[in-house]
């Protein structure tokens, strides 16, 4: 009878731990979910952020033809003095 108890211990102890290891896969599955997600919504700011770079550096681009422009303008000619 003694060696049914301790087969009866042994089980429920067993079955706890089982039951502490399930707990624990969920929570990894929990986070690895979570990280998914802000990966997600990270690649998609950085696609954004990229876009908007894009832009302003086309901006920067124009606003510096143009004042390459204007400097080449500017020392083209010759200087005349006033007399």
């Amino acid at each position: 009878m003694e060696a049914v108890n301790q087969i009866s211990r042994a089980s429920e102890n067993q079955a706890a731990s089982i039951a502490e290891v399930s707990e624990g896969i969920h929570q990894i599955a929990d986070v690895v979910q979570k990280n998914s997600d802000t990966s997600e919504q990270t690649a998609a700011s950085s696609e954004e952020l990229s876009a908007q770079a894009q832009v302003l550096n086309e901006l920067v681009e124009q606003f510096q033809l143009k004042t390459t422009h204007a400097r080449q303008t500017n020392t083209a000619g010759p200087r005349r003095h006033r007399a």
